[in-house]
């Protein structure tokens, strides 16, 4: 049997076995029926059956088996990986994104800007609460969360489904805030949003894979990029992110990578621009700019590293006041950034919350909001001692920064930021340390720990889902909160190689 053939079968196998598992979620939730229902989770969707949570669960845990395997064995042509993927977002496509009703905000948003010229970042949906698809927004009374760059691709999403829709369409979403078992062609108009914004996503995570195959292939050869290529897209929570839930953590990703490949061309200036343009679709992505400026210090030295940092932000300034300038400017990021002290959720500092408020009786205010500054606070201060520790190692062993110390301090800043400083916590999240690992393809982090952590996250999201609404309630929140975060944990534990990449960046 030749080399050709004995790769063939198990990567038929491999793909032919995902593909059925994938094909399985919209047989348990279709989008059509779902549509029907607004807010409705997946489990809402089917009255809570607890046999199809164990069902559902089943198929992560196989995904994750079948994901692992195809990253170990499979070495098919560059055309396959992608033809793969295609087959396996396009059945993604017609199941109901029950995970995270967030794709429901932004068609809303996006209508909001397209359709009425007004800014997301400073009208909230209540407002405008008599436009259709009203019905299925859940964040109804706070401004939006994210930058102008994703407003202003959020627009162009709404602005490119109105203008293919019927005529009937427009009539039946000019009239407002209907319901789809009344008039079936406004669950026609949403399903075309949903599928717009998925379309969106899919493309910018393809662009991801592109960015990661470019940078791996110039650093490591042609065929760890092969490698790294297939590790992002078949991964089962970047696919289910994008083609189910459409969530648009992968704009930010396209421009953290074009900032990564700028450095390794050492386009410093570029990357740093990159970076902060990053921003301004999620503010998030702030956390890497220290990182990038401290490996530019061991890299050029204190001076260039600081001309470089300073320019950057002096160009970015104008562009960022132009580009918030049109939603209301710069004025509205103090309520935007307030709301989100107010949220906790799947972390560390929700069960603080939860249990000063259920335990020691405090008011709502009085224990969220210490929370949001005591958790952001200790990720500053353990991030910023492994980056001094890092830069004074450099300089005592008289080391030249490698990029590859780059992608590790990245993907380790990441993921502290996860796991200590955002008390906000969503499994699709996991999407940023992925890219980043997906840079070392020969890393246990991107074949093992993280894709295990995330199946973890996913199944955690599950679980809470279908307790929630379980008609007799089994757990309290405080307990089921509990569990999420125990099984997120649990999951990272068998994982287990997060404490190896962090030893690794002194051997690079």
């Amino acid at each position: 049997m030749n080399s050709r053939v004995r790769w063939l079968i198990p990567a038929i196998s491999i793909v032919g076995i995902t593909l059925l598992l994938y094909v399985a979620l919209p047989v348990l939730y279709p989008l059509a029926a779902g549509l029907l229902k607004p807010r409705h989770t997946w489990a809402m969707q089917v009255d809570v059956n607890p046999w199809i949570a164990v069902a559902h669960i089943g198929i992560y845990l196989a995904l994750l088996l079948a994901y692992v395997a195809a990253c170990a064995v499979v070495r098919v042509p560059k055309l396959w990986i992608w033809l793969a993927w295609l087959a396996f977002a396009a059945v993604l496509l017609f199941t109901f994104p029950g995970e995270s009703a967030d794709i429901f905000d932004y068609l809303f948003r996006g209508r909001m800007m397209a359709d009425f010229g007004l800014s997301p970042l400073t009208i909230t949906p209540y407002d405008v609460r008599q436009y259709a698809f009203h019905r299925y927004v859940s964040w109804s009374q706070w401004v939006d969360a994210y930058g102008p760059l994703w407003e202003y691709a959020s627009a162009g999403v709404s602005l490119l489904v109105r203008l293919q829709a019927s005529p009937a369409e427009l009539a039946v979403v000019a009239a407002g805030n209907g319901v789809c078992i009344e008039q079936p062609v406004l669950c026609a108009s949403l399903a075309h949003y949903v599928t717009a914004y998925r379309l969106l996503a899919l493309v910018l995570s393809a662009l991801c894979g592109l960015l990661i195959h470019h940078i791996v292939k110039r650093e490591r050869g042609a065929a760890a990029a092969h490698v790294a290529l297939l590790g992002w897209l078949w991964n089962p929570l970047v696919l289910i992110s994008t083609a189910v839930g459409a969530h648009n953590d992968v704009l930010m990703l396209v421009f953290v990578l074009l900032a990564v490949a700028c450095f390794q061309r050492q386009r410093f200036l570029l990357g740093l621009m990159a970076l902060l343009l990053a921003a301004h679709v999620k503010i998030t992505a702030l956390v890497l700019l220290p990182v990038l400026a401290v490996w530019l210090i061991r890299r050029t030295g204190w001076l260039r590293a600081s001309l470089l940092t300073g320019g950057a932000l002096l160009i970015m300034l104008p562009v960022s006041w132009l580009l918030y300038a049109p939603l209301g400017g710069w004025s509205s990021l103090p309520k935007n950034l307030y709301e989100r002290t107010l949220l906790s959720t799947n972390s560390l500092g929700e069960l603080v919350v939860l249990f000063l408020r259920n335990g020691l009786g405090w008011a709502k205010l009085e224990s969220q909001q210490p929370v949001a500054r005591v958790f952001p606070l200790a990720f500053v201060i353990v991030a910023g001692i492994v980056l001094v520790y890092w830069l004074l190692q450099q300089y005592r062993h008289k080391k030249v920064a490698e990029t590859s110390q780059l992608y590790s301090l990245s993907l380790l800043t990441t993921l502290l930021f996860l796991l200590i400083g955002s008390y906000w916590f969503q499994a699709w999240y996991l999407a940023w340390p992925m890219a980043l690992a997906w840079l070392r393809p020969e890393s246990r982090l991107a074949t093992r720990a993280l894709p295990i952590f995330a199946t973890g996250a996913m199944i955690a999201s599950i679980l809470s889902d279908y307790l929630r609404h379980a008609p007799t309630p089994l757990l309290t929140s405080w307990q089921i909160s509990a569990l999420v975060v125990g099984v997120m944990a649990l999951a990272l534990g068998v994982g287990c190689t997060f404490l190896r990449e962090a030893k690794g960046l002194r051997s690079d």
